[in-house]
């Protein structure tokens, strides 16, 4: 197995082309995270939520994280935490 890390412009291209990531936020101590569509674009994030548990965390605590991730045809695989 290779290990490497992306580059600042292959995680902002990779964040690009990819619409699906995974929302990690805590609250208490308390993980949470759920799967979220979103854009990317002029270097931010964007997404959209119904009321609901993420969005009443989020605003308790608004660290957050985004995981994308993508497994190759050849047992690849890349992910981007932003």
């Amino acid at each position: 197995m290779q290990l490497r890390t992306l580059s600042a412009l292959e995680c902002t291209r990779f964040l690009e082309e990819h619409r699906l990531g995974y929302l990690a936020c805590s609250f208490e101590d308390r993980p949470y995270a759920v799967p979220v569509y979103y854009a990317f674009a002029n270097n931010s994030l964007y997404s959209f939520s119904m009321p609901g548990k993420k969005i009443e965390i989020m605003k308790k605590n608004p660290h957050v994280s985004l995981l994308v991730e993508e497994f190759g045809k050849d047992g690849g695989w890349k992910s981007v935490i932003a």
